[in-house]
């Protein structure tokens, strides 16, 4: 506990890499494996990045229909990084 700050910004860190897995995913889902190369994919996320920190991650999450925030698709991709490394 002696490394963490009076914020806990290491939850913080954690709350981001959920988002960033489950953005991701949603993303692949809707816009293909390639959905960085979709019109459509760059305007959703200007259209999320264009509001600051207006929102958590969660809210942000479930605003565009990637369901419920969970911290589930962190460990389910740690898993299969750990396996990969093994």
């Amino acid at each position: 506990m002696a490394d963490v700050d009076d914020g806990f910004y290491s939850a913080d860190y954690l709350r981001a890499w959920a988002f960033e897995v489950m953005l991701r995913d949603y993303l692949q889902t809707k816009y293909g494996r390639v959905w960085w190369r979709n019109r459509r994919a760059g305007e959703l996320l200007k259209e999320m990045w264009n509001t600051g920190n207006r929102y958590r991650a969660d809210e942000l999450v479930e605003q565009v229909g990637a369901g419920k925030f969970s911290i589930e698709p962190v460990i389910d991709e740690f898993l299969v990084g750990l396996k990969l490394a093994i």
